[in-house]
């Protein structure tokens, strides 16, 4: 993949993100756990954002549609695609739908836990959204909804 991180950014495994993810939720409890994760995807998502950047300012569609689903791949955080992708540069909004299956977190999380009536996918949420705010010089927010 041409424009994918340096050898030398952090990977985090499927199995090292459940690591976290158990230690996390052992210490504090779910809810608060979750924050935490989403500080960690968040600052991971910077990271890894910042390496590809300068390469998709004048095409984020593109760079989203095209780049972050082998980011996802890449790092075992699941397979993602993006229904729908609205960046207008002029007025710096951004809106996207995305379905992202076989997520580590989720796998993770059932796994060890069972089902989960609230999101559980916050490492995710903060990594999606850290790119993405990266990109567009705004902010922008990812949220769970199923």
């Amino acid at each position: 993949m041409p424009n994918s991180p340096s050898r030398d950014l952090p990977i985090w495994s499927r199995e090292y993100l459940g690591l976290i993810r158990e230690t996390l939720i052992a210490s504090l409890d779910i809810p608060r756990s979750e924050g935490l994760l989403l500080r960690l995807g968040w600052q991971t998502g910077t990271i890894h954002a910042k390496t590809c950047h300068e390469k998709f300012v004048d095409d984020v569609e593109s760079a989203v549609r095209s780049v972050l689903p082998e980011l996802a791949a890449q790092y075992g955080y699941g397979t993602l695609s993006f229904r729908k992708v609205r960046w207008d540069a002029r007025s710096q909004s951004f809106s996207a739908e995305c379905t992202l299956t076989d997520s580590a977190e989720a796998h993770h999380h059932s796994g060890r836990y069972g089902t989960y009536m609230a999101p559980t996918c916050s490492f995710l949420a903060g990594w999606l959204s850290a790119i993405l705010s990266e990109w567009t010089n705004g902010t922008v927010i990812f949220r769970e909804m199923e």
